[in-house]
Parts: structure tokens; C-alpha cells; sequence
């Protein structure tokens, strides 16, 4: 458990750093693009005011000058954009290889039953060990019910929710699993009380066709749930897109088409526990209400629901709400 601990702790602070990265890189995006477009804006209007000086303007040919820009200038701007988005790619990528070497946990207590309840006792948690990271956490996650854990980006999340998954092991205090701390269960039969979506990608290869909608004994589940977060008509009108390889298929489908295409994946075989870390992560507000929506579908199946966010306008939709910033 220490190796397993210090493993992903030395991940952990390689993901915060590329986190702070990745933001300042958003900030410097928006300023090249802004600067891009000012500065097409300015040429366009330096054009017009010297054509009218010399007594040579015509409105046609400034109107065909701003559509030609407006296409020149429109690959410069989304350029940045898809550099961050390989970015965030090969930064997930990173993060699932990293969960695949991680050294085999010895066997451990298996429960005899287990209700689903999640019990953070004074909890601590830090990457660096002078400078608590999560402290003294004690809140409930009740079974058969949907709770939101919200924080501002940075804020312990995702460090929750790999506290919840082994991925990181608490410095002091307890998650304790119906009546059990979580270090002490044997990590397999924890594997099959509990489904994980992080941020990491859930496609690496494949097709997504081949995984959802094959014939198999989820094909009524996938079905279900295409249908409750609007995905039925992307599934027929798309289907010779969504047969080819993933690294082809993706770069033609939206971000909220695959965010939700992975939510089905995840969900098809939802164990007891469901853990969704920013499921409503590049979705407008029609697809945030489907997600929501979906996380009802399992809670009335008797699922426990955990969700992890940040501030969202309909909270109270959840049957109980923690804000890690306050506790």
C-alpha cells in the first residue's frame, strides 16, 4: 500500500502541475486568438480608410477582403485549440498508463454484503507533506442516493475520487466502506462494487460502435442509456463514422458528443457505486439536464451515486450537496 501510495502521489503532483499549465495555456490561447482577430480587424479597416483617402473604395471588394481574411485567419485561431486538445490527450493517455503499472495490492477482507454506503472520516490527504491538500474531511455518501462534491478546479476532486478508487491512499483518517476501511478490502471485489469515469480518456482503441452498440448482454442497458442522454440519432446518422478506428472517429464528433458517448460506455455495466469526476465537463445546459437525468435512471435502479464538479446552476437536483471549499 505505501508503494501504491507513493506511486500515485508522484503522479498526483505531475497532474497538478500539468493542470496549472494547461490553464495558463488557455489564458495565453484566448489573448492569440483575440490578437488574431484584432488584428484582421485593424488591416480590414486600414484597407477601407486608405481606399476611400485615394477615392478607390468599393464596398464589394472590401466585403470578398473580409470573407477571404475571416477564412485565413480561422485555422491560425483554432490552431491553438487543437494543440491544447493533443495536449489533454496525451496527458490522459499518460494518466492511464501510469494506472496500469501500478503494483497488484495483496488480497484483502471481503465483505459478506455491502449496502453502498461511503463514510470519509477525518480525513487527511496531501501530495507534498508540509502542505495539507485535504484535511479533516468528514462527510457521509449515503447509499441509493445522489450526492454532488463540489470545488473549484484544483480544489481535491479528483484526488477524492482516486482516494475512492485506491488510486491514492489517505496520509490520515478513513474512507470506510459500509463498516470497512477502504485499504483493508481485497482491491478485486472492490473493483466489482465500483465504477470510475475520470478525466482520462476511455477510448484508447477500437471503435465506438464496437463497444456500444454490438449485440451483447448490455445491448438493452446502451440502448437505454443513448436514449436518455440524447445520442440516438448520432448512432444512426453517423454510424459509418462511429465503425472506424477511435483516433479517426473522434476528431469529427463534438466534445459533448463524446463526453456523453463515454458516459454510456462507462455506465453500460454500472457496478454498485458510480464515481463520474466533471461528467458535465464541455456540455451545454439542455445536455447537462440528459446527464443529470441519467444519474436519476441509476439512482432509482439503487445505485450510489458520487459526483464530483464544479458549481453547477441545479444542484438541487441531488439528494445531498458538499462543498469541499467549506468543509
Amino acid at each position: 500500500q505505501h508503494r501504491l501510495g507513493t506511486n500515485w502521489e508522484h503522479h498526483g503532483e505531475k497532474v497538478l502541475e500539468n493542470r496549472l499549465k494547461l490553464q495558463s495555456m488557455q489564458a495565453d490561447i484566448q489573448i492569440l486568438s483575440m490578437s488574431l482577430i484584432s488584428m484582421m480587424t485593424v488591416f480590414i479597416y486600414a484597407y477601407g480608410s486608405y481606399s476611400v483617402v485615394m477615392g478607390q473604395f468599393n464596398i464589394a471588394l472590401l466585403i470578398a477582403i473580409n470573407i477571404i481574411a475571416n477564412k485565413a485567419v480561422a485555422p491560425l485561431i483554432r490552431m491553438p485549440v487543437t494543440i491544447q486538445d493533443v495536449i489533454e490527450l496525451k496527458q490522459q493517455l499518460e494518466n492511464q498508463n501510469t494506472i496500469k503499472k501500478l503494483p497488484k495490492e495483496n488480497t484483502g477482507i471481503i465483505p459478506k454484503s455491502f449496502n453502498g454506503l461511503v463514510t470519509f472520516q477525518a480525513l487527511d490527504f496531501s501530495y507534498n507533506s508540509n502542505k495539507p491538500f485535504l484535511k479533516n474531511l468528514s462527510f457521509q455518501l449515503k447509499p441509493n442516493r445522489s450526492t454532488i462534491i463540489l470545488s473549484k478546479s484544483g480544489g481535491g476532486k479528483t484526488t477524492l475520487c482516486r482516494i475512492l478508487s485506491r488510486q491514492l491512499v489517505p496520509k490520515k483518517g478513513m474512507c470506510i466502506i459500509d463498516d470497512t476501511d477502504i485499504v483493508d478490502i481485497d482491491s478485486n471485489w472492490w473493483k466489482q462494487q465500483f465504477t470510475y469515469m475520470g478525466k482520462e480518456t476511455c477510448w484508447t482503441s477500437g471503435t465506438i460502435a464496437g463497444d456500444i452498440d454490438k449485440p451483447n448482454e448490455y445491448k438493452k442497458k446502451s440502448d437505454k442509456l443513448l436514449q436518455i442522454l440524447d445520442l440516438e440519432d448520432l448512432m444512426a446518422n453517423k454510424k459509418d463514422l462511429l465503425e472506424k478506428p477511435i483516433e479517426y472517429a473522434i476528431s469529427y464528433l463534438t466534445k459533448s458528443e463524446y463526453q456523453r458517448l463515454c458516459l454510456t460506455k462507462q455506465l453500460m455495466n454500472a457496478k454498485k457505486v458510480i464515481v463520474l469526476d466533471d461528467p458535465f465537463v464541455n456540455l451545454d445546459s439542455n445536455h447537462i439536464d440528459a446527464v443529470i437525468n441519467l444519474i436519476k435512471y441509476f439512482r432509482n435502479l439503487g445505485h450510489t451515486i458520487i459526483v464530483c464538479s464544479q458549481i453547477i446552476d441545479n444542484i438541487k437536483s441531488f439528494d445531498h450537496q458538499y462543498r469541499l471549499d467549506e468543509m
